[in-house]
Parts: structure tokens; sequence; C-alpha cells
């Protein structure tokens, strides 16, 4: 009994002595919002009257119709087996 407790007052140091070293990283949010500018393509767009188009029109509009004929019902004969 005595070894048991002992064993389970050692894990309990070692586990509060783990997550006492684990300090949030004081950015709050900077990462984040560096990560969307640095995968922004042109972050003047909003200002211009025609921001630039990188789509060929074609393509775009294939994509539309495929989108607009596409069904949108799940198969559920699958879910309830």
């Amino acid at each position: 009994m005595r070894n048991s407790m002992v064993l389970l007052l050692g894990f309990l140091l070692v586990s509060m002595a783990g997550c006492s070293s684990m300090q949030p990283h004081e950015d709050y949010g900077k990462s984040t919002e560096y990560n969307k500018l640095v995968q922004t393509y042109d972050l003047n767009a909003p200002m211009r009257d025609h921001p630039d188009v990188v789509m060929d029109g074609q393509k775009a509009a294939d994509a539309v119709t495929r989108y607009r004929g596409a069904s949108h019902k799940a198969e559920t004969n699958e879910l309830v087996k």
C-alpha cells in the first residue's frame, strides 16, 4: 500500500512539473494575422477599380456549370448499416 502511495505521489509531482513549464506564446494572434497576410495575393486589390483576376474565364464558367448541375443530395443508404 505504501509503495502505491509513493508511486502515485511521484506521478502527480512529475505531471504537475510538466504543466508548470508550459507557457503560452504572447503574440496575441499576430502569427495568425501574419499567415493571412502571407497567403493574400494582392493586398491592394480592394482599393482598385478592377482587381486582377488570375483564373481563366472559360474554366470558371465550366466550374459554375458543373456546380449548378451537381446533385447536392447525400447518399444515406450507407449511413444506416
